[in-house]
């Protein structure tokens, strides 16, 4: 006798695809926020660096203290490649910037190029985006656990990030604080404020608000907020 061939019947094979179509369904958002939480992991990662080399330069070897005080965002950056060896001008820049990916600029290969004693700005650090801006003029001693020193480019002064210069849209952003540790807010004016005040000690959103009266804040267009 001849044996009949295995097959799936059209109804098998239709529940067969439903079923796949129900799993893509599932799995293929919970991939991508995965993505989406270990790409801005890596940029909280780099802006932490970065805040670790500036406790590093404010707090010397001798015990004493010292503030990084400059006018833009490049020298900010070469203070810290000359004193603490943070030379990688990848610590600066997040893949998920539109500003990076949109740019024709050529890929640095060091933030500051120096020559016996003398550290100078590399040219194309200085025409490439920056992911993130930063405070001069931000004292070692002051209040290191509320006092921010860097965080993702695009932030205004009511707490909110701009849909057109943010990182990340007007979706959020990373703050790096004086102590070394950084956070991701959606928005500063949650709750009447998640920044605490420099002056008085109440709640702000305004990140100028938490830094000292003398300190500014800079990102690679100039002054921020």
């Amino acid at each position: 006798m001849r044996r009949r061939r295995a097959a799936f019947t059209l109804v098998e094979l239709l529940a067969v695809i439903a079923i796949v179509s129900i799993l893509a369904a599932i799995i293929v958002p919970t991939t991508g926020k995965a993505i989406t939480k270990a790409r801005r992991a890596k940029a909280a990662s780099h802006l932490r660096q970065i805040a670790l080399a500036h406790a590093t330069y404010t707090y010397d070897d001798s015990g004493s203290f010292r503030q990084i005080n400059v006018n833009d965002l490049g020298q900010w950056a070469v203070v810290l490649a000359e004193h603490t060896g943070l030379n990688d001008p990848q610590l600066w820049v997040v893949s998920d910037d539109p500003k990076v990916s949109a740019s024709t600029a050529t890929k640095p290969r060091v933030v500051a190029t120096h020559t016996g004693d003398s550290w100078a700005l590399a040219s194309d650090f200085a025409a490439f985006p920056k992911s993130f801006a930063v405070a001069s003029g931000v004292p070692a001693n002051a209040p290191a656990s509320t006092t921010p020193i860097a965080w993702t480019r695009g932030l205004k002064a009511d707490g909110t990030w701009d849909a057109e210069t943010g990182v990340y849209g007007a979706q959020g952003g990373h703050i790096a604080f004086l102590d070394g540790h950084v956070q991701w807010f959606q928005n500063l004016s949650a709750q009447g404020g998640q920044l605490v005040n420099y002056q008085t000690g109440t709640p702000t959103a305004n990140i100028l608000e938490a830094l000292p009266a003398s300190a500014k804040a800079w990102d690679d267009t100039g002054a921020a907020l």
